[in-house]
């Protein structure tokens, strides 16, 4: 691998949370855990130097490799000239599932999720689930815990809830620093997210509270949702049909203590 990048002249950037899986016993594996089908319509997230991507092609022909990085672009591109590959040198923020795949229930994302987008990224999951069947992720150990955390922990946030909310998470195994070029102080885990049909009154409001709500995560709700709270005729936040007490701080709510909230608003 180290060979490849100096012959290409490619250094890792930082910037981009370039860490190249290494092994291909590893590689192996996780493209296993992703059970691809021939059906199977596949977007790879930051497929870098494309030691997944080859493993992807063996599972099904239908495969979309979205890298940023010019350099790494091009030489993929090379390299897969002959093979039944849609690469796409753009920003996965940018890209929209459902103009890729059709139907949904046979779209699956998998991706070593550089670090830098790994939140934006996992909001973008949330914002597309409905046309994505799973996702497997390599995430690094931090992410991981924001996303299972528990109640009144200083690692539970929106993304807990958004996640716990919509998604069924299933933790897979964990890949040490060292199985990555550049190797990486801090341990990884294969992570499954499949999409749930969770319902929800009102998805917007839904999704606003939350985020309101951890704007301030150290405040009461009557506070951090006062934007968005009805007024009585004397300004006052109108909170008598309520089940939810609003003197609670946002991180004591569990997602479907949220998802009351959200539904009791009339807004």
């Amino acid at each position: 691998m180290k060979h490849v990048l100096e012959q290409h002249r490619i250094r890792p950037k930082r910037e981009l949370g370039q860490n190249f899986i290494r092994s291909d016993t590893l590689a192996q594996r996780f493209i296993e855990n992703a059970q691809i089908q021939p059906d199977d319509t596949v977007i790879e997230v930051g497929p870098g130097l494309g030691i997944l991507t080859k493993k992807i092609l063996k599972k099904t022909n239908k495969v979309f490799a979205v890298e940023k990085d010019t350099q790494l672009f091009k030489l993929l591109k090379e390299q897969y000239k002959n093979n039944n590959l849609i690469l796409l040198n753009k920003d996965i923020l940018e890209v929209k599932p459902r103009d890729l795949c059709q139907p949904a229930k046979h779209c699956k994302i998998i991706s070593n999720v550089p670090y830098p987008i790994t939140s934006d990224f996992l909001y973008w999951i949330i914002e597309h689930r409905k046309y994505i069947a799973n996702a497997l992720l390599i995430l690094q150990k931090e992410v991981v815990e924001r996303l299972i955390a528990g109640t009144e922990t200083k690692a539970y946030g929106s993304l807990s809830v958004f996640f716990q909310a919509l998604t069924d998470i299933k933790l897979l195994f964990r890949i040490p620093g060292t199985a990555f070029y550049p190797p990486t102080n801090v341990l990884s885990t294969v992570v499954s997210i499949t999409p749930t049909k969770t319902k929800i009154k009102n998805e917007e409001l839904f999704f606003k509270v939350v985020k309101l709500a951890f704007t301030h995560r150290r405040k009461q709700l009557s506070n951090s949702l006062s934007s968005i709270l009805p007024k009585t005729i004397n300004y006052e936040p109108l909170t008598t049909n309520l089940s939810i007490d609003l003197s609670r701080r946002p991180e004591t709510l569990d997602y479907k203590e949220f998802i009351q909230l959200s539904s009791e608003l009339k807004i």
